[in-house]
């Protein structure tokens, strides 16, 4: 706070600013993976399951400045497609994030990691128009902010709760 001529009073406010130099380096692995059940009976043609993910590491001396960096991503579903119906149901985990620094040695804030399920499909009503359904974290997970320094202990690492309900969306889809 001083290096901004802020005095104590200001202390109990968090306090950050961006600044892009240094050096950080980014590796990792990605991977995907997509197979159709071909082995099922001709009355079930149609499944496929899926998955993708990523594992990131970060490394460098200005690693706190990549606010938003989540280093593990994993998503996998199943799938159903076949003449008109489209249907699709994925499980999406989000690694811990880190947020953004805060005002004291070694403090971050952090989205905790999470499991969020959602759900695609879709109708073909016609070759060209189809009625579709959107829902994402179908369970209403809350997205949790906790802040993290050397010093807090873990009852009270957890700042807030974000509960943002499930998302739905529905609709008339046509392509020209």
């Amino acid at each position: 706070l001083s290096e901004y001529n802020l005095g104590p009073e200001y202390s109990n406010y968090r306090f950050s600013h961006y600044l892009n130099v240094g050096d950080a380096r980014v590796s990792g692995i990605e991977a995907s993976y997509d197979h159709v059940l071909t082995f099922l009976p001709r009355w079930a043609s149609g499944f496929s399951v899926f998955a993708n993910g990523s594992r990131l590491q970060l490394e460098g001396r200005d690693t706190a400045d990549f606010r938003g960096f989540v280093p593990k991503v994993f998503n996998a579903g199943i799938s159903y497609d076949r003449g008109r119906v489209n249907v699709q149901l994925k499980r999406n985990y989000r690694g811990k994030q880190q947020l953004s620094p805060q005002n004291w040695p070694n403090s971050f804030e952090f989205r905790r990691e999470s499991v969020t399920f959602d759900l695609n499909a879709q109708i073909k009503l016609h070759k060209r128009v189809s009625i579709f359904v959107t829902g994402r974290n179908l369970t209403n997970e809350p997205t949790v902010l906790e802040w993290s320094s050397p010093a807090t202990p873990d009852y009270a690492k957890i700042q807030r709760f974000i509960e943002s309900g499930a998302q739905y969306a529905f609709g008339l889809k046509g392509t020209f």
